[in-house]
């Protein structure tokens, strides 16, 4: 029997998981029947808020306990996502738990963002620089926080530059003001990438997101439609919502239904009652069973199978107790006890059931008062029906949840190995259906009730219109764009509908007198029964606000709503307009600038002494300084020839008197590879100049020709016509 769950103080429960963290490491990975490797990206919140929601950090430690429950063909990578995401660590086999849970202790929390954009991009691009195709991929993204980007991020540009422009000269006060105001402008952008661009990308790429929202205050709405726009099967539903530390707990189990096909078959919770025993029938029917007890207080869990008493786990605390047991577990009554301790306990049994359901006939969309029939099949680890082997009698449930509130059970009517459930489809929501399996054998004994997948479907109006959202995408000033609805009419007589729209929001905010985009208004009459097409024209007035704008088509008839389609829509601005051709052309600029910065860092400044040895009777010569000849600070810092120096009868830098008119000699230094001497005369001047360099020890001698040049080494000699030096390059 199953009862409430209570509060518990989230203290002794983030200790005892943090042994059981370590508890299940030790005692590795349990293997369950063959399946598909998955690869999982753990995305996790770090704003600030997490500080207030978590402040023992047990967000951290339930990501831990997934992590050491993956098998160990299965890969794991961490995220974290505030004002940006970012890759804490990469994929690593889930063998790497050390590595993988030290990852996740250092996700912040210090964020003043929450930007779910950021991180969902961060976690696509390490899914593209992979290549592992075959495998399962899945993201599991926890938040306690609205959807609240960064300004200042270039993704939300030009909101971005003109944020920055605002904070200047501000104070905190001011600031916080600043940042409140520009919210407003860029959520509608961000919503408008994720729902144009990441989540269909995830989508076509195969990516699932599992959401959980944790505490009151999660953005609800937009994690479930990230869960439910990328699921593969349209009627599984992966929105988890954990509102206290327990709940977070067992969502994240509740996850390995979906990877290892691992189930939560047994929880309960209630009061330690000293040497009471609690009655649990394991049915031969499972295999791969890990039990968990918590308390709050040291406590001591004792279970007895049959006349044997059962240890506890090594290495357990006092408040923790787990017994794993791998492989298929004979069928046995348990019974568990603590012999001392108080206050709550929790009971957990995960394990993998031999016995697979699969559901038949479920729609995805279902008309407000529609007779739903739905078949349940029960099948054993043989493929057969399972009331074939099974001795006992079985049972089926479905639980029926509409817009998160319960609605009732409904119990299977058996027949030949199938359970058929019928209803009918009310109220109009989003529709959660889980489905339990139970059973009794001829001696009284239970078979573990087995959960099924979390299944959805959508329960719509009498009258409804699809697709039940549009993203018009980007639209010019002046521009019509044409697009199809589908009205579906469940009434019973002819109804006039009358098409218009209304805009709800706009990123640069609704000013008076302004025209707005909108839908071209028209009527029609919609048959009973029928389906009708209807063409929908949404137009930009020519001087219409540039922004994201959101709002709704109504579908209105004697006087009443009947139907809602919301949209978004996006008028580029012209910085927006320039910056596709502004990159096309920086690609090529920046090669160009990277080229001449590479080309001017080569460019060394002259270094080394010229020593005179010999001149020509008459002339003065000084030794020189190379690095003191050029004169000026553009010459010398700035010039494409700061790296070169010309020695000629007429030149400015060294000018010997004497030479032979015409003559020409240019020394030209590099920060990386040789320094040259070019002998480079006018035009004409077919004199060549000698050049000694040391070899080894010995010297040799270069006639350099015009427009030839050597290597300049140290120890080199240069003679023009009466002239020599000697180089030194110190």
């Amino acid at each position: 029997m199953l009862k409430r769950r209570r509060r518990f103080v989230t203290g002794w429960v983030v200790g005892c998981l943090f042994l059981l963290i370590l508890l299940v490491s030790g005692f590795g990975t349990l293997q369950g029947a063959s399946r598909e490797a998955v690869q999982v990206v753990l995305l996790l919140d770090a704003s600030g808020s997490m500080r207030e929601t978590d402040p023992q950090g047990f967000s951290k430690l339930a990501a831990g306990l997934v992590i050491n429950l993956l098998s160990a063909q299965d890969e794991a990578a961490i995220v974290e996502f505030a004002g940006e995401g970012k890759v804490i660590s990469g994929f690593q086999t889930a063998a790497q738990k050390e590595e993988l849970i030290q990852a996740i202790n250092r996700v912040g929390r210090e964020g003043q963002f929450t930007d779910f954009r950021a991180g969902l991009e961060a976690s696509l691009e390490l899914f593209s620089s992979t290549t592992s195709s075959s495998r399962r991929r899945i993201v599991v993204v926890l938040s306690d926080g609205q959807l609240d980007p960064d300004p200042g991020n270039e993704a939300y540009a030009p909101y971005s530059l003109e944020y920055r422009m605002a904070l200047l000269g501000r104070g905190h006060e001011g600031r916080k003001a600043i940042r409140a105001q520009f919210r407003q402008k860029v959520v509608p952008v961000a919503e408008r990438l994720i729902g144009d661009q990441i989540i269909p990308t995830y989508r076509n790429a195969g990516i699932e997101i599992f959401s959980i929202a944790f505490g009151d205050n999660a953005d609800e709405a937009l994690l479930t439609r990230l869960a439910d726009q990328t699921t593969q099967d349209s009627r599984e539903y992966h929105f988890f919502h954990a509102r206290r530390a327990n709940d977070l707990a067992h969502a994240f189990l509740t996850l390995l239904q979906y990877i290892q096909n691992r189930s939560i078959l047994f929880l309960q919770e209630g009061a330690i009652r000293g040497g009471v025993e609690q009655p649990l029938y394991i049915d031969s029917y499972v295999r791969n069973l890990t039990l968990i007890g918590i308390t709050e207080s040291p406590a001591q869990l004792n279970c007895r199978v049959n006349a044997i008493m059962e240890q506890p786990a090594r290495d357990c605390h006092p408040q923790l107790q787990l017994i794993e047991l791998e492989g298929k577990t004979p069928p046995a009554e348990w019974h568990y006890s603590y012999s001392s301790g108080a206050g709550n306990y929790s009971i957990f049994l995960l394990g993998e059931s031999l016995i697979e359901m699969d559901l038949e006939g479920l729609a995805e969309k279902y008309q407000y008062g529609e007779p739903m029939n739905l078949f349940l099949h029960v099948r054993g680890a043989d493929g057969r029906p399972f009331s074939e082997t099974y001795p006992g009698q079985l049972a089926a449930v479905a639980k029926i949840m509409v817009d998160g509130r319960q609605q009732g059970e409904v119990t299977g009517i058996p027949e030949k190995g199938v359970f058929r459930f019928s209803w009918t489809a009310r109220p109009a929501g989003p529709m959660i259906i889980d489905f339990t399996l139970t059973g009794r054998d001829p001696e009284g004994r239970e078979l573990l009730p087995r959960p099924s997948r979390r299944n959805r479907t959508l329960v719509v109006e009498r009258f409804y219109v699809e697709p039940a959202e549009y993203s018009w995408g980007d639209l010019k000033r002046g521009e019509s764009r044409h697009v199809e609805a589908l009205l579906h009419n469940g009434l019973t007589t002819p109804t006039p509908v009358h098409i218009h729209s209304v805009i709800k929001s706009c990123s640069r905010g609704l000013g008076p007198g302004r025209p707005q985009p909108g839908i071209e208004e028209h009527s029609c009459t919609i048959e009973p029964a029928a389906a009708h097409n209807v063409q929908l024209t949404l137009s930009i007035p020519e001087n219409a606000k540039w922004g994201d704008y959101n709002g709704e088509i109504l579908y209105s008839g004697d006087g009443e709503v009947l139907a809602r389609q919301s949209f978004r829509l996006h008028v580029p601005s012209i910085w927006e307009k320039i910056t596709t051709g502004l990159l096309v052309l920086s690609i090529p600029a920046l090669i160009t600038l990277i080229f001449f910065m590479i080309a001017w860092w080569r460019l060394k400044r002259p270094v080394g002494v010229l020593r005179p040895l010999m001149w020509p009777t008459g002339a003065s010569v000084d030794q020189l300084k190379l690095s003191q000849v050029k004169r000026g600070f553009f010459r010398r810092h700035l010039s494409w020839r700061k790296n070169i120096l010309l020695i000629s009868d007429v030149s400015q830098e060294i000018r010997l008197d004497m030479l032979p008119p015409g003559m020409a000699v240019e020394l030209i230094f590099y920060r990386f590879g040789a320094d040259y001497i070019h002998h480079q005369p006018r035009e004409g001047v077919a004199e060549t100049i000698e050049v000694t360099s040391p070899d080894f020890g010995g010297e040799f001698t270069i006639s350099l020709e015009p427009g030839k040049r050597v290597h300049l080494e140290n120890g080199s000699t240069i003679k023009m016509g009466a002239y020599l030096f000697e180089y030194t390059n110190s």
